[in-house]
């Protein structure tokens, strides 16, 4: 087993989509601090980790206090430890920014796209989050910087996994039964498949875990 697969072997890692939209410009949002973040999700969780998945269009995450990145279909970004941030369609938009009924979508697990905005050029995408024990991830979460975003859209695997998480999300508002959980599952998928691709593009010289 190599080094990676025997870390994460170990880790036991709980994730969901729990948000799907589809905004057109301009629009933004901003995330509460990560122990309400977790308690809303995930009540009892140690660490949360916050990840979107940007289908179509593009936008800007930008943390507080932190640096700001640029978002194009087919990126995943992830935050380790699920800093505050706001996430916007870039120009035009500028917090604070209205909720859009984003808190009670999320509250009635509706994974239905919430679509809103001002009316320009669209962007779709999902949001998910992993939890974990703090001790078990430390090996990994150490080494991460408190952004980083990866593109899926590279290679047939990533494909692959976007087409199945989007092919779930459909069932969902079908009601078949089980797809909630399948969907979960794609979520860890996707978050781990976004991490080693993040590993495998550190520069030679970098080092770490």
């Amino acid at each position: 087993m190599d080094a990676f697969s025997e870390i994460l072997s170990g880790v036991k890692l709980n994730g969901a989509v729990f948000f799907s939209a589809e905004f057109s410009a301009p629009w933004g949002f901003s995330t509460p601090p990560p122990s309400v973040l977790a308690d809303e999700f995930a009540s009892g969780a140690e660490h949360l980790v916050l990840y979107h998945f940007v289908i179509d269009g593009g936008a800007v995450v930008q943390l507080i206090d932190g640096p700001s990145v640029e978002l194009t279909a087919g990126d995943v970004v992830i935050f380790p430890r699920a800093r505050q941030h706001h996430m916007t369609s870039g120009r035009g938009s500028v917090a604070p920014f209205p909720n859009y009924g984003i808190s009670a979508k999320i509250k009635s697990r509706d994974l239905s796209p919430l679509r809103a905005g001002g009316g320009g050029a669209t962007s779709r995408f999902v949001c998910g989050y992993m939890t974990c024990d703090p001790h078990l991830c430390r090996p990994v979460l150490d080494g991460l910087p408190p952004v980083f975003k990866v593109n899926i859209r590279m290679d047939r695997s990533g494909q692959w996994l976007e087409s199945s998480i989007m092919h779930l999300l459909e069932e969902i508002a079908s009601g078949y039964v089980g797809t909630e959980a399948m969907l979960a599952k794609l979520s860890e998928t996707l978050f781990i498949d976004t991490f080693r691709r993040y590993i495998a593009g550190l520069p030679e010289q970098q080092t770490g875990w």
